[in-house]
């Protein structure tokens, strides 16, 4: 079996980190950042619950758009770090308790959250704010 030059691999390979590892302007422009609190006090989950924050896209009229961000989230203190781009968007929290599900029953779903935000640029010290019932 015949080798290709090590040369034209290193080509390869650099084309395929230029069309895919984001040399071109498409990801995400803003950085939106801040807290999350429960039930008007810092984000303290309670043993066996897990929480899941997902920034969706609005388009023009308010509907679900093509694009979705999972958020970073540090559990010790509720803040959270998120790349977006410009626009405006809805904020969907589940936390989850094992065997019990969404403590909040779909009052923060992608579909019914009251929770958005319009994104120009970075954004700094957003709250998330959510109550339990």
């Amino acid at each position: 079996m015949k080798q290709l030059p090590r040369w034209i691999a290193l080509v390869g390979c650099f084309t395929l980190l230029a069309a895919f590892g984001g040399c071109g302007s498409d990801g995400p422009a803003n950085t939106l950042t801040g807290t999350i609190t429960r039930n008007g006090q810092p984000l303290a989950l309670q043993p066996g619950e897990q929480i899941i924050v997902t920034v969706y896209e609005l388009d023009a009229q308010g509907a679900l758009g093509e694009l979705s961000y999972g958020a970073d989230i540090d559990k010790t203190d509720g803040s959270y770090k998120v790349g977006i781009g410009p626009g405006k968007y809805r904020i969907a929290v589940q936390i989850v308790k094992a065997g019990e599900g969404d403590v909040f029953n779909g009052k923060y779903s992608m579909s019914s959250s009251p929770l958005e935000v319009d994104v120009v640029d970075d954004m700094e010290d957003h709250e998330i704010a959510v109550t339990d019932g």
